[in-house]
């Protein structure tokens, strides 16, 4: 399986922009020792601090801060799991993870790829939550089909932008449940130019 994310542009007014910078950071992922090195730099009552997660990510900050929008592919689910699911390539991130993102400059997290379930359902809704209330977009997984298949469209002084997150699926993955899972799921790039199509 691997993700797959697409920036088109929709339409551009008269007025619009000559130039829009997009900056694509790639995938972030809370690997055990990239959460130690925040751990080790959290300050307990700094929420400024976001868990230490401002100490890792901080550096990138210069450069996706002077993109018109900084786009990632967030690799885990966010939230606080009672009993997370554990192992070497399953992964579960708090809050404080989306924190950090907001304030280095990132503006769009895209959220389907193959760890988006690693805490199954809940981790897809709590994510979704998080987001929101961090003030990050997203596009590519949501409470349904319908949610996830929905793009995200951003404007810059006239000029639209469409995003559109997805995940493609290993063979062996029957077409008949892909439009029931709550990730867009890409059979093939037509099916990617006809989810934004439909919002032109």
């Amino acid at each position: 399986m691997t993700s797959l994310f697409l920036a088109a542009l929709l339409s551009q007014t008269p007025i619009a922009p000559a130039r829009v910078t997009l900056v694509f950071g790639g995938d972030v992922i809370p690997h055990d020792p990239i959460k130690y090195v925040a751990a080790m730099h959290a300050r307990t009552g700094d929420e400024a601090n976001n868990d230490g997660w401002d100490h890792v990510l901080g550096p990138i900050g210069p450069v996706l801060q002077r993109a018109d929008f900084a786009i990632v592919n967030l690799e885990t689910p966010v939230g606080h799991f009672k009993k997370p699911e554990t192992g070497e390539m399953v992964f579960n991130a708090k809050p404080a993870l989306l924190g950090a993102l907001k304030r280095v400059g990132v503006d769009v997290a895209t959220f389907a790829n193959n760890h988006c379930l690693d805490q199954h359902q809940e981790g897809i809704t709590s994510t979704r939550a998080f987001l929101d209330e961090a003030g990050l977009l997203t596009a590519g997984a949501g409470a349904n089909a319908e949610e996830a298949w929905k793009p995200l469209v951003l404007e810059k002084d006239g000029l639209l932008i469409g995003i559109l997150a997805g995940l493609v699926f290993a063979p062996d993955v029957p077409l008949s449940l892909q439009n029931y899972l709550p990730i867009a799921v890409v059979a093939a790039l037509d099916a990617v130019f006809g989810g934004l199509r439909a919002y032109l």
